[in-house]
């Protein structure tokens, strides 16, 4: 992996179309553009710090949401564009947005995988994530 090109900053709005683009090409499902767009503004604006590109020769191969809310971190839309996978990039992410959400207080870091995206979940449990079975997550669109 050449990382000599590689930048890891902070996301941008003006982003979102590319980043957009990226998830659809890692496969992520985003059924609903716009509320999409509105939940990625509102995660900027209240984690800036942990909402993360990966960037090679001015174009977003990878991106990270993460988000503190003064009890947990959370980990949303890990992404790496198809061309770029298992070259080390994810497992680079993955640690940047885990360091940043520990520097905003988080001692603990939860993330979803969807059924539909199960193929990851070996990726998360080689850094330590585990299935919560003590637990059974309810959610409600409002």
């Amino acid at each position: 992996m050449n990382k000599t090109n590689i930048q890891i900053k902070q996301i941008k709005l003006s982003d979102f179309p590319e980043v957009l683009s990226l998830w659809n090409k890692a496969g992520l499902d985003i059924p609903d553009v716009k509320k999409e767009f509105l939940e990625f503004q509102c995660a900027l604006s209240m984690n800036q710090s942990s909402c993360l590109p990966l960037v090679q020769d001015k174009i977003i191969i990878g991106s990270v949401l993460g988000a503190f809310n003064g009890r947990r971190g959370w980990i949303y839309h890990l992404a790496i564009h198809p061309d770029f996978g298992h070259q080390g990039y994810g497992s680079l992410l993955l640690k940047k947005v885990e360091k940043a959400l520990k520097k905003k207080g988080a001692h603990r870091v939860l993330l979803c995988v969807e059924y539909t995206n199960l193929k990851v979940s070996p990726f998360y449990e080689k850094y330590g994530y585990v299935v919560i079975n003590d637990a059974l997550w309810l959610g409600k669109n409002i």
